[in-house]
């Protein structure tokens, strides 16, 4: 496990795969909401055929999802989560907050 100040549960790939999820241009909350609903995680959407995404989301965002992700903010933004006092909480992280977990469009992705 890689413990993001003690409150994170998912591995450094496992939030890599988050990261790539919410940076894909185009995907907003709901879409990748319906992502996960669809195939469960992160790493499961990625992994999909681009003609099963397409049959999810539609064809446009099924190619923006083939684009390859920016490699270089991805690995920026998990050094930045390794430093002291920062951390990334996803949607899938126990540690999520409750509360935003009831509003119709909960950020994915927190940057704390």
């Amino acid at each position: 496990m890689w413990p993001l100040l003690g409150r994170c549960s998912v591995t450094r790939g496992e939030l890599s795969s988050w990261l790539r999820l919410t940076n894909v241009r185009g995907l907003g909350n709901r879409t990748v909401l319906k992502l996960l609903k669809a195939f469960g995680s992160p790493e499961q959407a990625l992994g999909a055929s681009r003609a099963t995404l397409a049959h999810a989301i539609g064809e446009s965002l099924a190619t923006a999802m083939a684009t390859p992700p920016d490699e270089a903010l991805i690995e920026r933004t998990l050094a930045w989560a390794a430093e002291p006092s920062h951390a990334i909480v996803t949607l899938g992280d126990p540690s999520y907050p409750p509360s935003l977990l009831t509003v119709p469009d909960p950020p994915i992705v927190l940057y704390l």
